[in-house]
């Protein structure tokens, strides 16, 4: 008995072992560049440029895009060639090079640093949506703090059930015709306020605004 005890460990360990000497790397299949709908949702913000928002005290903030990266760097598997089965388990598949934009800010908020990512992607395919989804997602990252929402819309890309994408997503931003912020009126917005801080984004000039619990920033330039 423990000498075929020992000879099924020796073969699981030599299938193991080969397995993961035997897989072959990822094969790049093709590309996933955004579609023009979804690039109608990037806004055009260069390196070096300043956001300026205020407050409801007139108190004046500056975000600055200190870079933007571009790409078709996104790995979006799309058939599973193998698997290890070894303590560092690895898969290699087929894939798409999805295309990535994507903005990172900074700016300082009573003397504490501040700073912002704006990326859009592709999401990979899901149990519910069997398509690849292309999305928006900013998280700010205050006092260590960091929140993110994420932006899905029909004609961003392809119509999906929200509801069911909420509980992998964390949170899904909504769209409204009319926000007002510190009395500057903003239309067709895309918001998260489901926790704080609430983000505010529009098609035309990227991110609009930003709340706290008590302070409400909104763009002025």
């Amino acid at each position: 008995m423990k000498l075929i005890l020992l000879s099924t460990i020796t073969l699981l360990l030599l299938f193991s072992c080969k397995t993961q000497i035997n897989c072959p790397p990822d094969k790049k299949i093709g590309t996933l560049p955004f579609t023009t709908a979804a690039k109608k949702y990037i806004p055009n913000y260069q390196p070096n440029q300043v956001l300026v928002f205020k407050n409801q005290n007139d108190e004046r903030l500056e975000l600055t895009i200190q870079n933007k990266e571009q790409g078709l760097k996104n790995r979006l598997c799309t058939k599973k060639i193998c698997s290890t089965f070894d303590v560092k388990s690895k898969t290699t598949c087929e894939y798409l090079g999805g295309e990535v934009t994507r903005f990172f800010m900074s700016g300082k908020l009573n003397g504490k640093d501040l700073s912002g990512d704006l990326l859009f992607s592709h999401l990979q395919p899901t149990v519910y949506v069997r398509e690849f989804i292309t999305t928006m997602r900013f998280s700010m990252d205050y006092e260590g703090t960091a929140m993110s929402g994420f932006m899905i819309e029909k004609d961003f890309s392809k119509p999906v059930n929200q509801t069911q994408l909420k509980s992998e997503l964390g949170g899904v931003m909504i769209k409204k015709e009319k926000v007002v912020l510190n009395d500057q009126e903003f239309t067709e917005v895309y918001v998260s306020e489901k926790q704080y801080p609430h983000f505010y984004f529009t098609k035309k000039q990227g991110l609009v605004g930003f709340k706290t619990s008590g302070v409400t920033w909104s763009l002025v330039n």
